[in-house]
This record gives structure tokens, C-alpha cells and sequence, in this order.
């Protein structure tokens, strides 16, 4: 009973009898007393970066070097991707020459000579694809790059032909009667 008198303890006190703590400013269910979110250890409003306006001559090389290995190394990226354009044309090629033979009874001359339009297509580009990894055909990387995105284009056309070839070649022919016969 004394404890409900004496003010600052958790019993009713006058005045507030019904909320106890909580009235008091005590935070609860574990809530801590700290000052909340803030930004941290950051530089602060006005604080510079520490980089002065004027570069040093080391500064500059640094740059030139670091733009040389961006350009090698885009390079190589450039020539792992031609290499697997490479494999992708001739594994292109190999599919629609096939499903050409396997459609070629039911082509007209002009669906023949569309098909082999996209063979030669793929053909010369594996050619200089070759070229290029051989080393004989010299191209910058923004060259490859043009040159990569054409040859993704025509693969997927390629592709794209030979798998109607295909589905022509699997089509059946019709069980109905003609109208010829029926007359």
C-alpha cells in the first residue's frame, strides 16, 4: 500500500492511477532509450571529400593505365563472345542445313532458295568470325561489338527458319480426300 502513495514507483500514483509506468516516460516492451535513426558516420554537411582540384602527373598515368586495361580487357571479353558467336553460327548452319534436307521434297524452288539465302548468310559470317579469332581480321572492340550484335541477329534468324523447316518436314500429309477425288 505504500508503494501505491509514493510517486515513481509502478503502482497507481494520484493522478495516474491507471497507467503506471508509462505515464512516467519510461519506455517499455523493450523498446531501447537511444536517439533514434541518424545517418551515421557520415562526412557531415560542408565537410570536402579530401580531393584537391589540381591532379598530379602520377594521377593521370594512373588514368591512362587503368583506360588501357578497360580496353584490353574489353577485348577479351569481346573476343570470348566472338568465339561463342562462332560455335552458335556453326551450330546454326548445321541445324537448317538439316532441316532443309529433311524438308526439301516439300519446298517450293523459292522456299529452297530462301533457305539456302540463310546458309550462305551464316557461312560468310563464320568466315570472318574466324578471321577475326585467327588474328588476320584486326577489329576494335567497338567493331566486335557491332559485328557480335549483327551475327546475333542472323543467328536468330536462322534459327527461327530452320525450326519451320522442321515443322514442315514433320507435318502430315492429309488423310481427307481431295476435291478431285470426290467428283
Amino acid at each position: 500500500m505504500i508503494n501505491s502513495i509514493i510517486p515513481g514507483r509502478n503502482g497507481p500514483c494520484p493522478g495516474n492511477e491507471t497507467f503506471g509506468s508509462f505515464a512516467k516516460g519510461n519506455k517499455g516492451f523493450g523498446k531501447s532509450s537511444g536517439k533514434g535513426k541518424g545517418k551515421g558516420k557520415g562526412s557531415g554537411k560542408g565537410k570536402g571529400s579530401g580531393q584537391l582540384a589540381i591532379k598530379d602527373k602520377e594521377e593521370e598515368e594512373e588514368e591512362e593505365d587503368d583506360k588501357e586495361k578497360d580496353e584490353d580487357a574489353m577485348m577479351k571479353e569481346a573476343l570470348k563472345k566472338a568465339r561463342k558467336a562462332r560455335d552458335q553460327v556453326a551450330s546454326a548452319q548445321n541445324d537448317l542445313e538439316e532441316a532443309l534436307g529433311k524438308a526439301s521434297p516439300k519446298l517450293s524452288q523459292k522456299g529452297k532458295a530462301g533457305a539456302r539465302g540463310w546458309s550462305i548468310s551464316l557461312s560468310k559470317e563464320l568466315v570472318q568470325l574466324k578471321a577475326i579469332l585467327n588474328g588476320k581480321k584486326v577489329l576494335k572492340a567497338d567493331g566486335l561489338k557491332k559485328l557480335l550484335e549483327d551475327t546475333a541477329k542472323l543467328v536468330k534468324g536462322a534459327k527461327d527458319e530452320a525450326k519451320e523447316l522442321r515443322q514442315l518436314a514433320n507435318k502430315e500429309a492429309s488423310v481427307a480426300p481431295s476435291k478431285r477425288s470426290r467428283k
